[in-house]
Order: structure tokens, then C-alpha cells, then sequence
């Protein structure tokens, strides 16, 4: 997940540039990167103050993760523009929410299911971040979605059209991750 969210650079530069001439949704679409941007941070720091990695390892990482550039074109073969990308959103946000989620529920069994007095879940820190990230995207989607009823509404052609473009291939990611094969045995796991 820290290598899918590492490539929030480029959504950002394809997501701005494809927001056209729309001050307001060139706004949107900054501070869901600067959510993003937070996430891979978030991240970081669990993989780093846990142990599991040296910063050493986690910077040798992203910088490997970089080698590969995220283009809206590859992941789903069409030109970006705003009707497109919101689409996109709603099913990127989705799956990663989906993913934090998992991840949360994991760790969670894996450190015994501890709960309070009153018999509810407690939570070790990382599976409270992966429950922190997956609100936050689960926020992104509502945004993406209420755009694109936007466009129902008023392009519905347009965005019906949009929809059927990105969904067609949707798949998450389209990168070249350095540890390729431990991420497809882990999604598969």
C-alpha cells in the first residue's frame, strides 16, 4: 500500500492538469492530494517506528517505486479529463478504502483481537492509521462521487460515457512496483 500511495505525485500532476480551466476543481482535486500525500506519510512512519524497516530501506524503496510513472493513459488507455478522472477516483478510493480496511482487520487478528473492559476492539496504532486512511478515502470517494452525479445531471452522456472508459479496465494499480511478485502473492493471499 506505501508503494501505491507513493505515486500520488503523479495522479497529482495528471488530476490538476486534466481539471481544465476550473478553479474550483483544481481546488478539489489539491486537497485530496494533499490527503494523499498524507497517507503515504502516515505510512512511512508505521513502517519505520515499528521496526519493520530503516528509513535507509523505505527511501531506497520510493525511490524505486519513482522509476515507474503513473499515467492516467496506461491505467486506463484513455486521454484524462474531469469526467473521466472522478470516475476513476470513485473506484480507485473504493479499492484502497477496501484495502485499508482488510489491513486493519489483519493486524488486528494477528495481535490476539485484544479488547477493553467493555468488549470492544482495541486497536494496535497501525491498524488505527489503516482505520484513519480508510475514513479518509472513503471520504475521496463520496467527493468523486457527488461529481460525477454532477455530471449525470446535467452531461449524462458524457458521464455515462466516462464511466464506461475507465471501468471498462479498471484494475489497481497499473505500476510497475519493485516487489511485484510479493504484492501479487500478498493481494492473493
Amino acid at each position: 500500500d506505501y508503494g501505491v500511495e507513493s505515486f500520488i505525485e503523479d495522479y497529482a500532476i495528471h488530476a490538476i492538469s486534466a481539471s481544465g480551466d476550473s478553479y474550483s476543481t483544481r481546488q478539489i482535486y489539491t486537497q485530496w492530494v494533499f490527503d494523499e500525500n498524507r497517507h503515504s506519510s502516515a505510512l512511512w512512519y508505521c513502517l519505520v517506528d515499528s521496526g519493520l524497516y530503516s528509513h535507509r530501506e523505505m527511501a531506497d524503496y520510493f525511490y524505486e517505486c519513482n522509476q515507474d510513472v503513473w499515467t492516467f493513459e496506461k491505467q486506463t488507455g484513455k486521454e484524462a479529463t474531469p469526467e473521466r478522472g472522478a470516475a476513476y477516483a470513485i473506484a480507485q478510493e473504493r479499492q484502497t478504502k477496501r484495502n485499508y480496511q482488510a489491513m486493519q482487520q489483519r493486524i488486528w487478528e494477528e495481535y490476539g483481537s485484544p479488547k477493553d473492559a467493555s468488549d470492544r476492539p482495541v486497536y494496535p496504532a497501525i491498524a488505527g492509521v489503516c482505520r484513519a486512511l480508510a475514513t479518509d478515502e472513503g471520504f475521496h470517494e463520496g467527493v468523486f462521487r457527488k461529481i460525477t452525479r454532477a455530471y449525470l445531471q446535467f452531461w449524462p452522456d458524457k458521464a455515462l460515457q466516462a464511466m464506461w472508459d475507465v471501468y471498462e479496465r479498471y484494475r489497481m494499480p497499473m505500476v510497475k512496483l519493485p516487489n511485484a511478485e510479493a504484492f501479487l502473492d500478498a493481494v492473493l493471499s
